[in-house]
C-alpha cells in the first residue's frame, strides 16, 4: 500500500472496511471432527491447510493489514475483529450443499478437492463421515476485522 493506493481518498477521508478473516473462519473442513478416521482424517486435515495456504483471502492477517494501512500513511487507525458464531443443523441436504459449495468460480469444492487428492474409496468413506453427522449441530466462529482510519 504505497501512495499511489491511498490516492482516491481526499485529505482527511475517511477509510472503512469490513473483511471476513476466513483463514480462522469454520468450513466443513475446519468444523469437523476428522480423527475418527484416523490417518485418513490426519491427510483431510492437511489437504485443508495446504489448500488455505494457497489462498491469498486465506491468509490474511488483521494485524498486518492495519500495519499497512498505517505504513500507507493512514492515521485514527482502529481495528477489531469480533467473532460471530455459526450453529446450522445437519441435513443429508445441508452435508451435500457444504461438501460441493466453492468460494468462487476458479475454486474447487470440497468434494472435488477430496477426488482430486484420494482414491474412490477413500472419498466414499469421507463422504459417509461428514453424512453421519445428519441430526447433530454443527458449529464454527466467522471472525471480521473491522478498521477505520484517515488520510492525513
Amino acid at each position: 500500500m504505497g501512495d499511489e493506493n491511498n490516492r482516491p481518498l481526499r485529505p482527511d477521508g475517511r477509510l472503512s472496511l469490513g473483511e471476513p478473516l476466513v483463514a480462522d473462519s469454520g468450513t466443513l473442513s475446519t468444523a469437523v471432527d476428522w480423527s475418527p478416521l484416523g490417518e485418513l482424517g490426519e491427510r483431510v486435515a492437511a489437504l485443508w491447510a495446504e489448500a488455505a495456504a494457497a489462498d491469498r483471502l486465506r491468509r490474511l492477517d488483521a494485524d498486518a493489514l492495519t500495519a499497512r494501512v498505517r505504513a500507507a500513511g493512514f492515521t485514527a487507525v482502529e481495528a477489531a475483529v469480533e467473532e460471530s458464531g455459526e450453529a446450522w443443523l445437519a441435513t443429508e441436504d445441508t452435508l451435500d450443499a457444504r461438501l460441493d459449495a466453492t468460494d468462487g468460480p476458479a475454486t474447487p469444492s470440497l468434494r472435488e478437492r477430496w477426488h482430486a487428492a484420494f482414491t474412490p474409496p477413500e472419498v466414499d468413506a469421507l463422504v459417509a463421515h461428514v453424512r453421519s453427522l445428519a441430526g447433530t449441530t454443527i458449529s464454527s466462529v466467522r471472525p471480521q476485522l473491522f478498521l477505520s482510519a484517515r488520510r492525513s
